[in-house]
Formats: C-alpha cells, sequence, structure tokens
C-alpha cells in the first residue's frame, strides 16, 4: 500500500496551450515536465527512505512534514553539480546556494543520511576534498568558499558518524577525515589545551562581542570529535591513534572545566588573548553540554537557566538570554537574542533528551510546533516571542530545518544509531502516542510505538522485547 500524499506534495504539471516547439527551440512546458517528473521521482525515493509518523499529539505531524520538506528542498538535482544531489544550505530565494560543512553535518546528519541514501557518502567526501582550512562551504562546483569556520571538523565527523551507522564508511576515509580535522585544529592557535578559535569571522557571525577566542563551544565539539573519531576507528577497522585521540578529549573536557567556568556565574566565561574573560549567556553553552564538557553540577546550572525569562520564549528559544543586559539585543535573531537560529530550538531538545530531561525536551520542541502550521518550509531564523521570522535579510529557508524531525527521531522516539551498526531504543515517556514506521536500518524495517506508559519495537514484521527501558539491536 502506497504512502498518503502530504499536504506539500506538488501536482503535476498541467500541459500548456500550443503545439510542440519547433527543432532547436526551447521548450519551457517540457522543462517544467521533466523537473516536475524528477521531483516526484526524489519525493518518492526520500518517503520511502524516512519514517513515517503517526501520532495525536496535536500539532507534530504538521511539525514533522514542514521538517522534512525543509530539507527537500534543499537538495538540488543537476548532473553538473559536485554531488546530485546537491545539498544547499538554502537558495530557495536565489542565494546561500552552497553546502556549509556547519549545518550540513551538523544539525540533523542521521535524517540527512536517511533522504540521501547512497550518495550520502559523495557529500561526505566533497567537503573532504575542499580544504577546510580556509573555507566554510563549497559550491555547486565544488570549490571552496567563505573562510575557516571553528565548527567544521565536529559537522564533518558527526556526518561521517551517521553515515557509518547507517551504511557503513570505509577505512582509509575515516583516516582522511582525521587529516582533515587535524589540518583544521592547527589553523586555531593552542593556548594549553585549548584553542583559540578567534572573532565571530569565524565563529557564528553574532553581530557583538563576549563569545569569542578561548570559548567552552567549539571547544568541547571537539573534544566530541576526538572521541567520535575514536569509535569510527574501532568501529571500522581504520589506523588511528584512538588511545591518544581520547586521552586529549579527556584533557580538553578537564580544561573547559577547570580554565571557563564561572562557578559564582554558573556560566562558561570566554578568555581573549589580552588575558580578560567576558561573561555571554549564549545558546553555545549547551552545545557544550551536549559534547560531554559538563559535570553533572555544571549541567544541572545550565538546565535552569531554560525558562521563561532566559532562554525559553513562548515559541521557541532565544540565541542569548533575556537575562544577559549586555548582550541580548533584537536586531540579530539568528544569534544574538530575540529568537534563533531554525537549528538551535529543536537541538536544544534532543540535547535535553539525551539528559534524561524528556518533560523539559518536550516543553522546548512543544513551542516550536506553530511553525508546522504556518510555514511550508523553515526560514533560516524564527523569534522566540512571536510565531513570526524577520520579514527581510535572512534566507527564506534553510536546510538546518531538518533538526525539527531529528531531535523527533532521536530524542521523542529514542532512536540512537551507532557507528558500528548497533541500534539503541530507548523512548523516553511520551506526550501521547507516536508511532514512527518503516524505518530502514541495515537492511531491516523498523517501528516503534510510544505512548505516556511505554513502547513497542517491531522489526521485520516482529515484536523485539525490551530490555527493562531499552532495546539493543545489533547488527
Amino acid at each position: 500500500m502506497g504512502r498518503p500524499a502530504l499536504p506539500w506534495a506538488p501536482a503535476p504539471a498541467a500541459r500548456r496551450g500550443g503545439g510542440p516547439a519547433g527543432a532547436g527551440e526551447p521548450d519551457p512546458a517540457a522543462w517544467a515536465r521533466q523537473a516536475t517528473a524528477r521531483w516526484e521521482r526524489r519525493l518518492a525515493a526520500v518517503l520511502d527512505a524516512v519514517p513515517r509518523l503517526e501520532t495525536d499529539v496535536p500539532g507534530l505531524a504538521a511539525y514533522w512534514h514542514r521538517s522534512l520538506a525543509s530539507g527537500l528542498v534543499c537538495l538540488w538535482d543537476n548532473p553538473a553539480f559536485v554531488t546530485n544531489p546537491f545539498v544547499a544550505t538554502s537558495g530557495i530565494d536565489g542565494g546561500a546556494l552552497c553546502a556549509y560543512a556547519w549545518d550540513t553535518g551538523g544539525y540533523a546528519p542521521h535524517l540527512l543520511t536517511l533522504m540521501l541514501g547512497d550518495t550520502a557518502t559523495d557529500l561526505l567526501e566533497a567537503l573532504l576534498k575542499a580544504d577546510l582550512t580556509r573555507h566554510y562551504a563549497i559550491g555547486p562546483d565544488g570549490a571552496g568558499l567563505g573562510v575557516a569556520y571553528a565548527y567544521s571538523g565536529w559537522s564533518l565527523v558527526t556526518l561521517a558518524t551517521a553515515v557509518a551507522s547507517h551504511r557503513g564508511v570505509r577505512p582509509d576515509l575515516v583516516e582522511r577525515l582525521h587529516d582533515t580535522v587535524s589540518a583544521l585544529d592547527a589553523r586555531f592557535p593552542a593556548v594549553g589545551e585549548l584553542r583559540d578559535y578567534g572573532t565571530q569571522h569565524n565563529l557564528l557571525e553574532m553581530r557583538g562581542a563576549g563569545w569569542e577566542h578561548v570559548v567552552a563551544s567549539p571547544n568541547a565539539e571537539r573534544a566530541g570529535y576526538l572521541d567520535a573519531l575514536a569509535e569510527l576507528a574501532e568501529a571500522g577497522g581504520a589506523v588511528l591513534p584512538v588511545d591518544a585521540l581520547r586521552a586529549t578529549a579527556r584533557r580538553v573536557r578537564a580544561a573547559i572545566a577547570d580554565e571557563l567556568w564561572d562557578a559564582e556565574a554558573r556560566w562558561f566565561r570566554s578568555r581573549y588573548p589580552d588575558g580578560h574573560t567576558e561573561l555571554a549567556y549564549s545558546i553555545q553553552a549547551f552545545d557544550a553540554l551536549r559534547a560531554g564538557a559538563c559535570t553533572p553540577e555544571m549541567a544541572a546550572e545550565l538546565i535552569a537557566r531554560v525558562r521563561p525569562g532566559a532562554f525559553l520564549g513562548a515559541y521557541g528559544v532565544s540565541s542569548v538570554s533575556a537575562e544577559d543586559e549586555r548582550h541580548y539585543e533584537l536586531g540579530d535573531t539568528d544569534w544574538s537574542g530575540g529568537g534563533a537560529y531554525t537549528g538551535e530550538g529543536p537541538q536544544l531538545a534532543l540535547t535535553l533528551w539525551e539528559q534524561g530531561r524528556p518533560d523539559l525536551a518536550w516543553t522546548v520542541l512543544s513551542r516550536l510546533l506553530w511553525m508546522g502550521e504556518h510555514y511550508p518550509y523553515f526560514p533560516q531564523e524564527h523569534y522566540c516571542d512571536r510565531p513570526a521570522a524577520p520579514p527581510a535579510g535572512r534566507r527564506a529557508n534553510i536546510v538546518a530545518g531538518l533538526t525539527g524531525a531529528e531531535a523527533i527521531l532521536l530524542g521523542l522516539a529514542g532512536i540512537r544509531p551507532r557507528p558500528d551498526g548497533t541500534l539503541v531504543i530507548a523512548p523516553p515517556p511520551a506526550p501521547g502516542r507516536i508511532a514512527l514506521r518503516g524505518l530502514r536500518y541495515r537492511d531491516r524495517r523498523i517501528d516503534v510505538e510510544c505512548t505516556p506508559h511505554g513502547f513497542t519495537v517491531t522489526v521485520d514484521g516482529r515484536p523485539v522485547p525490551a530490555d527493562g527501558s531499552t532495546v539493543v539491536l545489533r547488527p
């Protein structure tokens, strides 16, 4: 039985009047029919590759579908591009037709890998061929664009981990990945165990200062991807210095806690080259939490600020806490307050699920569900105090819109793929009935159904008993 048509699926192109074009003349109607046919094939393939959501939770299905649409409109089909499809960061409005390593791999790597199928490795290869010590993105021809970006190493390894989990990855690719991120590390000067990531030119392009130079994030992400490289090497047989990678990761995390955590402020400080420090209550601190750089006490202090009047708004989260009188401003919704980059809200929800805070995670995600009713696909950023996005000056779509579906898959449904092909399924109590059907993982077809009282897992049509609150499927 086929899947039902979704509300955003394109209708077949209608034939327009007039006969066939003369020999050698352009035929726009034919081009339109060909484009529509290609899009419908792409749509059918993607919907077959990702699970289908069934739920009685109001607004959740629309949010899931629009999140998937956000990824679909970023898949550009052109045989002349470096990959086909080419994963554009944005572009529906004519801008940002390039692939950042950061938001391509850093926000929804598992959903993107499912959508791309066998071509997921092509994307990883294309990003590795670019000189990411000098560039943050690639153009459709594969040429590098922009400056070195502090988050590219984390994003590449995160994407590689997803590809390895779903499809496997060659040892030589993992070794080249290690060489690439090592060169990127060397691009940013060492300050003891930590790195100085420079100004906003190489970070997230906030309009203000305060979260720059030696910062908790992306130093924490560096520790995270060193551990991930070690795990990739062990899973796939790559020849890497596994023990040294893990030892460096431990030292980096210890240095973050010892040198950057301010126990009185209950937040991270940023250290500048002249020795002075600044305190900016940026949402980037939660990335350090997710990357494992916090003790339980530090984690509790950070999570306590996910509340109204600080990071939590009625319609999402703020990229800078409203309690930060020095840095909070409304001119840069993306990263300086009043709203956030579209991937940040659902990624914070996923982080909270990973931290064992399901009620707070759902509070964060549920405040984003309005987007599924308002948008055909998600814009670059949006406000958190009202259901709207800035009217001008930002991209109309963003590939990080896929993060909503990623948070539902990995957080709400508790599906955690591992690089060795193991699949761990451990859903938290659900806010209603939530079923993900038809997840394809390593030649298995998996259904997960969650309720407030428990969950069931079916693999290839057969129920699988849980060991306590977890199901583990071995390759």
